[in-house]
């Protein structure tokens, strides 16, 4: 009885009055405190005042014991406060990637989550399928993956965090849910389009992407301690916290447009990147592809004057999509492409690899060698998806 208290009708809460009708009486009722998760728990499951109270005192002893622990009862903590703590984890141990996830979780995740089971003990087997339900309904071409990938970093934390029972399996067929579009490759002619008409910072980040492979976070995020620039070439050292696996990688580069960027960042460097946010030095520069769509739209307006069709939807994702096939057809070694770019070779053939027909056979013959794994590989990258330039 010490965690309860003997209160008369003014100090229990109408919805336990009117469940009980005993008017007049006095109630054992919660701590004030948890009585709204209690009206929750409660109504519906009990027809006496015992099982109400039955019910009750595990509830007040599961939030006991759980913040003797340092943690808040399951039936407490709110989802929402989930999400903004992965958020803050992503910041404080992966920068190149806190941004996606902070901007993720508040427009799609956390809205949804308020809404549909705003609690940790509203997490079930069923939360991820009701989603993905109604986004499909709201959009049927809506590319669900990082959807997917979001509500499984969820729940993993959940279960870490002791808020979750069991560790939940969340199902995604990628062949049969997901409409990603492929990437592209750009030609060599809509590549001088773009950096025709593209302003000078975006200019450099074309240059340093289509000549590095690195992905767009990662060249966004580049800070000049990372880069020893020599005279014919420079080295760049990523650390962990700087890229998407998490796992640090250093390469050479010696394209003269590489190091002509660099050259040109460091004679006007006011901060430690490479391309600072807008009037910030000391922050990255912003997620915003303002300037490359301005580009594109005017590359698209060229090709329309002249009679020929606008540019593709290129995003700057689509620059790693090109270097990738273009080094694996010149390269003796796929390893090292795949080492540069900082990704498998599983997934280079699988995502990256863009290739024409005549193609193929050189290029898995070469990575046939190069990794000795037989004909699995060779197969694989025959298979590649045949593209022709326009």
């Amino acid at each position: 009885m010490s965690k309860w208290k003997r209160v008369d009708k003014r100090g229990a809460p109408d919805w336990l009055y009117e469940l009980l009708g005993a008017a007049g009486s006095s109630y054992w009722v919660r701590y004030r405190k948890e009585g709204i998760r209690l009206e929750k728990k409660i109504k519906g499951r009990c027809d006496t005042w015992v099982d109400a109270r039955r019910i009750g005192q595990v509830m007040v002893d599961e939030a006991r014991g759980a913040k003797t622990l340092g943690k808040e009862a399951p039936s407490l903590v709110r989802t929402e406060e989930l999400c903004n703590e992965i958020v803050r984890l992503k910041l404080s141990k992966a920068p190149a990637t806190y941004e996606q996830t902070e901007v993720f979780m508040r427009v799609h995740l956390v809205p949804w989550l308020n809404g549909h089971c705003p609690y940790a003990t509203d997490l079930d087997s069923t939360v991820w399928e009701r989603y993905k339900a109604q986004k499909r309904l709201e959009n049927p071409t809506i590319a669900l993956f990082n959807h997917w990938k979001f509500f499984v970093m969820l729940f993993k934390y959940a279960f870490e965090q002791g808020l979750l029972k069991k560790r939940y399996k969340l199902e995604f067929d990628e062949k049969r849910e997901d409409f990603r579009k492929r990437g592209l490759i750009v030609t060599d002619a809509h590549m001088a389009l773009l950096l025709k008409h593209a302003n000078p910072i975006w200019r450099d980040r074309i240059e340093m992407q289509r000549f590095t492979g690195m992905r767009p976070g990662e060249v966004r995020r580049l800070q000049y301690d990372r880069v020893t620039l020599s005279e014919s070439s420079c080295v760049i050292a990523l650390k962990a916290e700087d890229t998407k696996t998490r796992s640090a990688r250093e390469f050479a580069v010696t394209a003269p447009e590489v190091l002509e960027v660099i050259r040109r960042r460091l004679a006007s460097a006011k901060g430690p990147f490479l391309f600072p946010a807008r009037g910030n030095p000391q922050e990255a520069m912003e997620r915003s592809l303002k300037g490359w769509e301005t580009a594109l739209d005017a590359a698209s307006a060229e090709e329309k004057k002249e009679g020929r069709p606008p540019l593709p939807a290129y995003t700057p994702h689509d620059l790693r999509h090109t270097w990738l096939s273009k080094m694996f057809k010149v390269s003796p070694s796929p390893a090292l492409i795949c080492f540069k770019a900082g990704l498998s070779i599983e997934e280079a053939q699988a995502t990256y690899l863009h290739f024409k027909a005549e193609d193929t056979t050189a290029i898995a013959e070469a990575a046939r060698l190069a990794f000795g794994i037989g004909k699995n590989l060779g197969s694989e990258v025959t298979q590649a998806e045949v593209m022709v330039d326009k």
